[in-house]
């Protein structure tokens, strides 16, 4: 008897399955791993937005140098700081906070698990150290 074989054999079929699910979790793990695209846009959020911070207080505070400079009076440094965050000089960047420290940006990591290795290493590197836990 000649049989034609006609469609896929169960064989392939199961190579096919197993080949999509091991696609699929290359790409879960690529997406939302620890360093998947969902943690890395986190970080960027972050990174951003401490920046930001950090540049508008830098331009405030060449405006206040050039406003001595020709002697126009305007608002000194710290009172800005103060008018930037809540009553305790606190800015929360998603769980995390950053204070006016000394007149300058600090982060507080009161249970030193706010912020990750990499996020303290990062705002180190752009000038921003650890707030003095008095």
């Amino acid at each position: 008897m000649n049989m034609k074989n006609k469609g896929i054999t169960l064989i392939a079929l199961v190579i096919t399955i197993i080949i999509l699910i091991i696609l699929a979790a290359i790409s879960i793990n690529a997406a939302f791993g620890e360093n998947g695209l969902i943690a890395k846009a986190r970080e960027a959020a972050f990174k951003t937005e401490v920046s930001a911070i950090k540049d508008l207080i830098e331009v405030k505070r060449v405006e206040i140098e050039l406003s001595e400079y020709f002697n126009e009076s305007t608002q000194d440094l710290p009172t800005y700081l103060n008018s930037l965050t809540n009553s305790e000089h606190i800015k929360y960047i998603g769980d995390k906070k950053l204070v006016i420290s000394g007149g300058k940006l600090c982060y507080y990591n009161e249970n030193d698990s706010e912020f990750s290795q990499t996020q303290k290493n990062w705002l180190e590197q752009i000038g921003i150290g650890p707030a003095r836990k008095d």
